[in-house]
Parts: C-alpha cells; structure tokens; sequence
C-alpha cells in the first residue's frame, strides 16, 4: 500500500503534460501517502504540541 511512501521518498515535482504515465502513477501515489499521514497525525497528535502552523509536507512536519 506504500503508506510509507511520503517517508521514504521526497516529494516528486508536479506532473506537467509531457510526463509520463508512469511518473504521474508515482506522483498520485506519493499525495496519497503524504495525505494519509498527514491525516493519522491531525487525529492522534493533539493541536498544543503540533504547533498552530499548517501541515502540507508529512517528512518536513517529523523533521522539525
């Protein structure tokens, strides 16, 4: 399921209209992960030690 996937990888460019199948497939499936992430941390981490700022990018979040 690659859930894990926006851990283990930077986050890739966005599509334009000449990319590939292919590495639109790996773009979707790196948004998915990050979005997942995001989403069990927004649940289990209460707001007071997550900061008031926006979360967008689930590496960046766990490296600061």
């Amino acid at each position: 399921m690659d859930l894990d996937l926006a851990l283990r990888m930077d986050k890739p460019s966005s599509p334009t209209d000449d990319s590939t199948s292919e590495y639109k497939a790996v773009h979707e499936k790196w948004e998915r992960s990050n979005r997942i992430g995001l989403m069990i941390i927004k649940d289990t981490i209460p707001e007071a030690f997550r900061g008031g700022e926006e979360i967008n990018d689930l590496k960046q979040f766990l490296a600061e």
